[in-house]
Order: structure tokens, then sequence, then C-alpha cells
């Protein structure tokens, strides 16, 4: 990793250049003490606006900068409402939302696509009776990826030795799909207490750092977690001991963060800091340098954005951000990347094409219309236009209810089905436009007992049964 000496004494990120070689102890590969003489400081205009270099907190400052610019990011999202073209094979131009629906769901020639699952459930499974059966089950579907959250929270909540990190949840869980045959995509997010300012920590309760509290009124703060760190050195050694602990498992790739775009993933604290393009690709950067050290010739890529047709500001405080359309987020990653990275492009850009909100009556109106969809079209606009039409993007979460929002399992099945062949036939436009969606990664392979919609998402039941057709469904897609 090249040092770079780019001035401002009011911003200085203490950063060292790690190395390599790690000495093991058992299965737990451990960090050497840092090299101290290795350190330097970091500023770059592209994370910090220059009226904030001098602020207390630069990046609380530039997150509001950006929360003035609303209404420039509103106009210009408008200008962009129409997305670049995109085709789909087999699909009609026009028709009615039933002809696109059935043709859609009958497409005898849809183009194979990888498929699997998010497994940070499976993590806190981990010992019980069922674990090994679940995961039997999971994989008898064909998948050949999972993707996992890794939690920087989890690895080292209770501890800011820098030398200390415990992956073991995560190592078993690999382990055990490694020997199913299904590989993970790594997704590191969050950070621990330690590794923020103090008004941007997630209160905890007593005794148990580990364990968010409740709020005021009594409600979890399963989000907390979640939220970026204020000390990128420490990210960066979270990261060289994440590729350093799961290099001998052959992961698929890196996926750098979560929803980004979106406040829930990005500050979910008192602060509620604006998503940072920047900030987040400051982070990208120093993470693919250094799994490009450890774990060379692997993938890594944007984190799934969610998915945000216009830039949407906070009902109770109309001059903050809350969440960034998807494309102009990508946008402006790109712009940051090009300076950051030392040409470093993006391995691939992960999208989550969620498009239960658009369901009527069990289907869904005009696939390609649905604003999942368009956006979509707007992400890969971003992409050919920054000359990455060899990338592709990877859905790396997405997936409908059943028994909430008037789903049945059977419609829940047809609307997998329908869904999953749009994205794996859509093309880039002209005779030699190519297919440039990668995966098909479902949320949570099991439902939960709870109302939020998320915990229905699953292809088993709460007790961990197949779901019927839905689970039958999903076995037998391309």
């Amino acid at each position: 990793m090249a040092r770079r000496f780019l001035g401002c004494a009011a911003l200085a990120f203490a950063i060292s250049a790690l190395p390599i070689a790690a000495a093991r102890d058992g299965e737990r590969p451990q960090l050497p003490p840092r090299d101290a003489s290795q350190a330097y400081t970091f500023f770059d205009p592209q994370i910090i606006a220059p009226e904030c270099r001098f602020a207390i907190d630069p990046l609380d400052c530039t997150a509001e900068a950006g929360a003035r610019d609303i209404d420039a990011l509103s106009e210009a999202d408008d200008e962009a409402a129409d997305p670049p073209e995109m085709i789909e094979d087999a699909a009609p131009s026009a028709g009615t939302a039933a002809a696109v629906a059935e043709t859609t769901a009958a497409v005898t020639a849809v183009r194979s696509m990888e498929r699997g699952f998010n497994t940070r459930q499976e993590v806190d499974f981990e010992g019980d009776a069922d674990f090994a059966t679940t995961l039997d089950r999971i994989a008898a579907t064909h998948i050949t990826v999972h993707r996992l959250f890794v939690r920087w929270w989890d690895v080292q909540c209770a501890s800011d030795d820098p030398a200390r990190f415990d992956f073991s949840a995560y190592v078993a869980l690999v382990k055990e799909m490694n020997a199913r045959h299904v590989r993970a995509i790594l997704t590191p997010a969050g950070s621990p207490n330690w590794a923020r300012v103090k008004q941007r920590r997630t209160p905890t309760v007593k005794g148990e750092p580990c364990r968010p509290a409740p709020d005021a009124a009594g409600r979890p703060r399963p989000l907390g977690p979640f939220a970026h760190d204020d000390n990128l050195g420490a990210w960066i050694a979270f990261i060289r001991q994440l590729a350093i602990t799961f290099q001998p498992y052959d992961v698929a790739s890196y996926e750098i963060w979560n929803e980004e775009n979106s406040r829930d993933f990005w500050d979910p604290t008192a602060t509620a800091q604006a998503p940072n393009p920047g900030a987040w690709t400051v982070r990208y950067c120093r993470a693919a340098a250094q799994i490009d050290a450890v774990d060379g010739g692997k993938p890594v890529g944007v984190g799934g954005l969610a998915v945000f047709q216009r830039t949407q500001s906070d009902k109770r405080a109309p001059h903050r951000v809350k969440n960034m359309k998807s494309s102009t987020f990508l946008a402006r990653a790109y712009a940051a990347q090009r300076s950051l990275c030392s040409g470093k492009t993006f391995d691939f850009v992960g999208y989550h094409p969620y498009a239960y909100r658009s369901v009527v009556n069990g289907t869904i109106a005009h696939i390609a219309r649905t604003p999942a969809m368009v956006e979509l079209g707007a992400v890969r606009g971003v992409m050919r236009a920054n000359n990455q039409t060899a990338v592709n993007i990877w859905n790396t979460e997405w997936g409908f209810p059943s028994d909430v929002l008037g789903i049945t399992p059977s419609q829940q099945a047809s609307l997998i089905r329908q869904e999953h062949n749009f994205l794996a036939n859509l093309k880039d436009p002209g005779p030699r436009g190519r297919h440039f969606m990668q995966f098909s990664i479902m949320f949570n392979p099991v439902d939960g007992t709870g109302t939020n919609v998320f915990e229905h998402m699953g292809v088993l039941t709460a007790a961990r049964q197949p779901k019927q057709p839905t689970y039958d469904t999903w076995s037998a897609l391309p």
C-alpha cells in the first residue's frame, strides 16, 4: 500500500501498514504488533468537504454539508429519472402486467445463474441441534455461494486489543458450507464501539459490551453494530485479519459493506450522519489493498446498494439526507475511487433488487417498471459511463415474503421465479450487449416468528422445515 501525504493536521488518521506474515495460535491466526514507524497521516478532499477541514468532527461536518445539497440532489435525480436502456431476453417490449408476468415465468431459455443465500442468520444457529440439518437443506437447493455478513462488532466488540480477534463462529460456518461445496462471499461491515467517537457509540447492556441496550422506549437497537467507524487504522487491521483468517478457505469474494447508501447501515447512531460516498470509498480502497496483499486474485466489490430511486431527506429534519439514490451514490463513489484507489477499480457492484413493495394481489405489475428495476438500469448506466461494461452487477440480497403483505407461499414461489428469470436474462443494449447480472442470492433462508417482512422471506419455516412450494420452486431455478 503506497503512502500518501496529503496534508491537513486537523484530520490525522493513524494507519499502520501491517506485514503480511502472522503468527498462528491453533486455528486462530493473530496479527503481530503494530509497527509504529509505518504510521502516516491521511486527508483527501474527496472525503472531507473543504469547509470542514478544521471542524471538530470533519466527517460529520461533511455529512451536514452534503445534506444542504439535498435540493440539488433531488433535481439531479429527477433529470435522471429515465434510466439507460436494458434488455431482457425473450421478454415483450410492451403489454399488460399479466403478459409480462406470464412471459417472464414461462421463458424456457432462461440463462443459468448461480444462486445462494445470506447466511448471517446461521451464525446464530451454531450449536443448535438442527444446525447441520438446516445447512443440509439449504445446500440441497443447489446453491453454490453464500453471502456472509462479518460484523466487526462481533469480532472485536469486547476488546480494542489490535492483535485479538474472534472469528470462530464465522469460521465454523464457512467450514460447514465448504464441506457442502458452497463458497462464501464475505461482507465485512460495521464497527465496535471502541472504534467510534464517544457520541456515536451504541449503548450496551451494563456488563455486556457486545449486547446493544434497548432505547428509552424499550425498543431494540439491532442496527447499532452496523455503524461506520471513526478509526481507519483499526478498520485496516480488521480487514487484514479477516483476509488472513479466511484465505485458507478459498472464499469466492469480498463485498465491502452493506447498503452504505442508507443511513440505517451507515450511521444508525445518535449523530445520524448522511451516507457519504467518499468516506465509504476510502474504506473500500484500504480494504482492497489489504485483501489483494493477503488473498490476491479474489474479487473485491461495492457493498450491495439499497434501492432508492430518489435521494430522501429525514422527515424529522428535512435538511438532513437519510438515504441516497443508488446510482447517485455509485457515481460519486466512482469519482472518489479514481483518486483514492491508485488504479484499483471495483471488481463488481452489489445491488439489492427488492421488488416486494410492488406486489399487487400477489403479482408484480410490469416488473421492468418497478423501482428496483428502474434504478437497476440507472446503476448499470453509471457503470457504463465509467467504462465498466465488463464488470457485473452482483445481486447479493433479494426476496419476497409469504404470510405478510397478503402474499401466500404459492405466490411467493411464483414471484421468486418471475424475478429470478427476469434478472438472469437482462443484457446491455445493442447487438453485442452482454448479460451483466451475477448471482441470485436470497435473504435469510429460514423464516422468523416476528412481524417484520424480512422474517418471512425464507424457503424453510421457523421450524426449519422446507416451505412448500417455495422450497421446490427455488431449488428448481436454473
